[in-house]
């Protein structure tokens, strides 16, 4: 793996970590490692193998191989915009449902 592509992981790897709001710190301990060890990663010092993109994938929620560098970020926004839509359509069908509900009980009163 060239130093290019340990940099690119890395540079994955903090764009997630501080899009969910986690420290080094937190992270590291989250994946098993120091936080020495996760900023070594970010700054394409040290290599993010396979087992920690693994590992570091579920505490960001994101797929591995967005941080592996195999899946492009526009498809990892893509999945969480449908996700979040998703949310939204059920959320709004519940509220619908529920004011639907309280004019009914109103109205049997």
């Amino acid at each position: 793996m060239s130093e290019l592509e340990d940099k690119t992981r890395g540079e994955r790897l903090k764009r997630c970590r501080c899009a969910a709001g986690l420290s080094k710190t937190k992270l590291g301990e989250l994946i098993g490692v120091s936080a020495q060890h996760v900023y070594s990663i970010e700054t394409g010092k040290r290599r993010l193998t396979d087992d920690l993109a693994i590992k570091a994938a579920k505490s960001l929620n994101v797929p591995a191989e967005f941080l592996l560098g195999s899946e492009p970020l526009y498809s990892v926004i893509d999945e969480r915009l449908n996700a979040a839509t998703i949310a939204l359509e059920n959320a709004l069908y519940f509220l619908r449902s529920t004011k639907q509900f309280i004019a009914d009980m109103r109205g049997a009163e």
